[in-house]
């Protein structure tokens, strides 16, 4: 009698369950992102700057689902940064907690799609959430070096939950 794959998958213990509280796989997948967000950026091909931000924003969701794992703390399936971040008690300044809204807005749609499914969404990040990033000279509009989701700001980010997510799977 042959098995059918499932099986086999559960022989191998290659299960929903065991996978989904497996924190390297969050973490391996979050890697992946972050290290295709550098190589975008590192183009200076201004054209990829979306896929920059959305692998960025992605990456940096992942990486505290896993820290998330790594603690056996449950979480809301949701793209709330900040949210998890209190979750996962990763520290972070108060210039950083805003960087993680935008990165929010970013992978709810404004990484994927040119607009938002409901136009207040669209109101809302421009009218707020984009704002709070932006410096304005004149018809000249610039990030924040503060804020906005820069590499170096981007790399902080990601090296204060690296830092967590350490700290608890090596005790």
């Amino acid at each position: 009698m042959s098995k059918s794959p499932q099986e086999f998958r559960e022989l191998c213990g290659f299960t929903y369950t065991k996978e989904e509280d497996n924190w390297h796989n969050w973490f391996s997948r979050a890697e992946a992102f972050k290290e295709t967000a550098i190589l975008i950026q590192d183009s200076k091909n201004k054209k990829a700057a979306p896929a920059y931000f959305y692998n960025a924003a992605i990456s940096v969701e992942l990486i505290l689902k896993a820290i998330l794992v790594a603690s056996s703390k449950s979480f809301n399936k949701s793209h709330k940064l900040n949210e998890l971040a209190i979750t996962a008690d990763v520290t972070v300044t108060l210039d950083q907690k805003d960087t993680l809204e935008l990165l929010s807005e970013i992978i709810e749609w404004r990484g994927r799609y040119p607009v938002p499914t409901k136009e207040g969404r669209w109101h809302n990040y421009f009218n707020i959430v984009h704002e709070k990033h932006v410096t304005r000279q004149g018809a000249l509009t610039r990030g924040s070096i503060k804020t906005f989701p820069y590499k170096a700001n981007y790399l902080k980010l990601w090296d204060a939950c690296e830092g967590k997510l350490l700290a608890i799977t090596q005790a």
